[in-house]
């Protein structure tokens, strides 16, 4: 089993992402302020991304029955924090955005008489980004604060 800091850190980010790959694998219209069919592929296809990440941090976190699981963060464990750290930016970058515009999504699908999520919200968006993206750099760079070589 995985140490507790990389247990939260790749638990954290399959909490917040497969609500989301879910949502744009199954319902590509509901992502967009504006259904727009010709997107809908490419949404899809971002949603099976996200997921497909999950399955690797899965396989990271839970190691096949009778396997050695490895104490700590391996190497494996680091490349794969800072990639999805990495990644965590343009959804972080993506809440900001929507903070400083006057008129935000939320009030685009309001007018057009669409629900508003409370997962819509581009403050929790950006809190729950920003926090998967400091506890995925706290395993890239190990327990100690330094890079752990094995």
């Amino acid at each position: 089993m995985a140490d507790r800091s990389t247990t939260i850190g790749f638990g954290l980010h399959m909490l917040v992402e497969t609500p989301a790959a879910l949502g744009f694998a199954l319902a590509p219209s509901s992502t967009l302020p504006q259904p727009q069919p010709h997107a809908h592929a490419v949404i899809r296809q971002y949603g099976v991304l996200l997921l497909v990440t999950n399955l690797i941090v899965a396989a990271l976190l839970l190691p096949p029955p009778g396997d050695e699981a490895p104490a700590g963060h391996t190497t494996l464990h680091r490349r794969v924090a800072t990639a999805l750290a990495l990644y965590h930016i343009g959804p972080t970058g993506r809440a900001l955005l929507r903070l400083s515009r006057p008129e935000g999504e939320e009030e685009q699908r309001r007018r057009a008489g669409k629900a508003v999520s409370l997962f819509r919200s581009p403050g929790l968006h950006l809190l729950l980004h920003v926090l998967c993206f400091a506890a995925l750099v706290r395993v890239a760079v190990g327990p100690d604060g330094r890079s752990n070589d094995d």
